[in-house]
């Protein structure tokens, strides 16, 4: 039988406060991509493409849907060299708008402006497929005001950055620079010099701090985590020191932006980001780890035989065995916590007091503005390898099912579907053990296919 492959396994977690109605969405099969209608409608040719993705985010309107997909007919060389695949862009209502010429397609919201690359290079374009930027640059990056950042193309040195102000043509900036690997944060952009210093340019492409570290991050809430002489400290705008470099290396800046979760040693520091006063301090053993997320302003520390959450006073949340790790990144509703081990899984409140237990949960959406878990359950096997003292538990993975939980603990769709996934927010690929398709979260079938019929093809 024919099996559905998750080709786009949540390259973003989709969550949105409501649902978009009326957006389309991309549905990729082994069989082949299609595009569908909010309700179901077939709005693509079967068979025309091989796979594809939106290029758009989860909050674009309806009519600005874009989608990238490669042609099912592309022809391997007989040698068997391996061809990249060349895309087309494909609108909402499934329309065809290019030839399959792209290596990559990308969409910027902010520039209104499809960024792309051909054979290696890039440029972008309008909506409509006006050029906005020639396709013989590095790198292009939208610089917040109608404009754009461009690297040529060249060597593995620096080359001389150009600026196209909205409007006009390209020009010199005389900095030497490169930023592929970088975006536009509150107006700056790290990159490295001719040196391989890092830096920050602004949107005009003139270094707004000069390279002088070995290593940046983007600027969070007005400060930047920066690398200098091998020591971590914090920048504002400016460039001016807020926290000093003396710390050994970073676990990245709280999601409030309220501290920055520094190492020394062994010991973990909550250090203010606008003068460096130490907040307080964790000391761990050589073995023990320490994180931060993106969805709350807590800590997770595993160490001694457990997993422990902190608020960012320093006080404890809530303790669980070290199997078991915090789920610091899911947009959980406030008071809710989701920690996981290798065979089970725990929805609690900030007490710790269970909502719900599974083999599974993570994060799958949030429907008008109610967050939904994807719950599982499986079937697991002790498997003994040459050298080891114990048999493994693994998990047999033809045993997944899957079902739909709410953040409060209700069970909304029973653990049977073998694959559940979000294609947009309230549309979900599922199997059961009929049919394949696209549900709802109520489960209502709004596309579906027979697995009997995948079965005789």
């Amino acid at each position: 039988m024919k099996r559905a492959v998750a080709v786009l396994i949540t390259l973003t977690l989709l969550s949105s406060g409501a649902l978009a109605e009326g957006r389309s969405f991309l549905l990729n099969r082994d069989v082949g991509a299609d595009i569908y209608s909010w309700d179901g409608a077939l709005l693509t040719q079967p068979g025309a493409y091989l796979s594809g993705y939106s290029i758009t985010t989860d909050v674009t309107q309806p009519e600005k849907e874009l989608f990238a997909a490669q042609s099912a007919s592309q022809q391997i060389p007989a040698g068997g060299d391996y061809v990249p695949p060349r895309c087309a862009l494909i609108d909402w209502q499934g329309k065809q708008l290019t030839d399959f010429k792209y290596d990559s397609l990308e969409y910027d919201a902010d520039a209104d402006a499809v960024i792309y690359s051909i054979n290696g290079v890039f440029g972008a374009m309008t909506r409509s497929l006006q050029e906005l930027v020639p396709c013989k640059y590095d790198a292009v990056l939208p610089d917040g005001e109608g404009g754009f950042l461009l690297d040529p193309h060249g060597d593995e040195s620096a080359p001389a950055v150009e600026h196209m102000a909205k409007g006009a043509s390209p020009e010199p900036t005389g900095v030497n620079a490169r930023f592929y690997w970088g975006s536009m944060v509150e107006g700056l952009v790290y990159a490295t010099d001719e040196n391989g210093y890092y830096g920050f340019l602004n949107g005009q492409g003139q270094w707004a701090i000069s390279p002088q570290f070995e290593y940046a991050q983007s600027f969070s809430n007005g400060y930047a985590i920066v690398k200098q002489k091998n020591k971590t400290g914090l920048i504002e705008k400016t460039g001016k020191w807020t926290v000093k470099p003396v710390y050994d290396d970073d676990r990245g800046l709280l999601s409030d932006g309220s501290a920055a979760l520094l190492m020394k040693g062994t010991r973990a520091y909550l250090v203010r980001p606008s003068d460096g006063q130490q907040l307080y301090s964790l000391k761990l053993t050589k073995d023990g780890y320490v994180s931060t997320g993106s969805t709350g302003p807590v800590i997770a520390v595993t160490d001694k035989g457990k997993t422990t959450l902190y608020s960012a006073s320093g006080k404890s949340i809530v303790s669980l065995p070290d199997s078991y790790s915090f789920d610091l990144f899911s947009p959980l509703p406030e008071g809710k916590l989701l920690a996981s081990s290798a065979t089970d899984a725990l929805l609690m409140d900030s007490t710790g007091k269970a909502l719900y237990k599974a083999q599974g949960l993570n994060y799958l959406d949030t429907v008008d503005g109610k967050v939904l878990l994807c719950s599982s359950r499986f079937k697991t096997h002790a498997v003994k390898y040459p050298g080891d003292a114990k048999p493994t538990t693994e998990v047999i993975y033809s045993t997944y099912r899957f079902g739909l939980v709410d953040s409060d603990g209700n069970a909304l769709l029973p653990m049977v579907y073998k694959q559940l996934y979000p294609l947009i927010p309230g549309r979900y690929y599922a199997e059961d053990a009929k049919h394949w398709g696209v549900i709802d979260q109520t489960g209502k079938w709004i596309v579906s296919g027979s697995q009997y019929d995948d079965l005789v093809d």
